[in-house]
């Protein structure tokens, strides 16, 4: 394909589920961040200690939200392809 002549439909023409899982990705990516550097926040917010103090609730925490960062940026990537595909097509 010809990069010349190549359009690029603007980001407003995403669909909402591209937006979305987008969206998702950077949400659960900031959590892992704040979770990583403020790991008790569990114990401040709720004012509990699910793990008397060890930190591995945290530690999962901060897994949970990595991982669901790397599904979430997976499945829209996956979403713009199908999509830039659909609109080449």
């Amino acid at each position: 394909m010809n990069r010349e002549h190549a359009s690029f439909p603007g980001l407003a023409h995403l669909p909402l589920r591209i937006k979305a899982e987008a969206a998702l990705s950077t949400a659960c990516a900031l959590l892992a961040i704040l979770s990583w550097f403020v790991p008790d926040w569990i114990e401040r917010l709720f004012a509990v200690s699910p793990d008397a103090g060890s930190g591995e609730t945290e530690w999962g925490v901060v897994l949970i939200f990595a991982a669901a960062a790397f599904m979430a940026a997976w499945a829209a990537r996956r979403e713009w392809q199908r999509w830039t595909f659909e609109q080449g097509a």
